[in-house]
């Protein structure tokens, strides 16, 4: 991943690409003819078919929501590990404290990934789409030289 990005951008990059969610309009949003502000944004539609609205989903910001992901990542192989302490490069006395988060392949501890930011659900979620992110990419190349 290049370009960082953060906020609502992330959360539905985590929502999509780790997730394996997929976004779509509020199903309640079309058929009453009246405008409703609580279907104003879309919702990200489960595996199993239930929907969540985006706007509750904030892994980058929430515990609760980053636990989520830790636990999508454990249930597809990858194993996390965390740390947190003072940032390199800076003085102790400044206290100035960040989160490293490295996701390993249970298949492959070659293949891991790490991010680091100023909170734990933050650092969880860069790491985690760098991790689905690059494997995916190393899947398609995989894929693409045996043709």
């Amino acid at each position: 991943m290049g370009v960082e990005i953060s906020g609502r951008e992330l959360d539905a990059a985590v929502a999509g690409h780790v997730m394996g969610w997929r976004e779509a309009e509020h199903p309640e949003r079309h058929g009453t003819g009246q405008w409703m502000s609580e279907y104003a944004y879309p919702v990200y539609y489960k595996q199993n078919g239930q929907y969540i609205e985006s706007g509750s989903f904030m892994p980058s910001e929430e515990i609760e929501a980053a636990m989520q992901v830790v636990e999508k990542m454990w249930r597809t192989g990858w194993q996390m590990e965390s740390a947190n302490g003072y940032k390199l490069h800076t003085r102790i006395v400044d206290n100035v404290c960040s989160w490293y988060v490295r996701f390993i392949n249970n298949e492959s501890d070659m293949d891991n990934w790490s991010a680091e930011a100023d909170t734990l659900p933050l650092a969880i979620c860069k790491a985690a789409l760098k991790a689905i992110q690059n494997s995916e990419r190393a899947r398609e190349a995989q894929q693409e030289a045996g043709k």
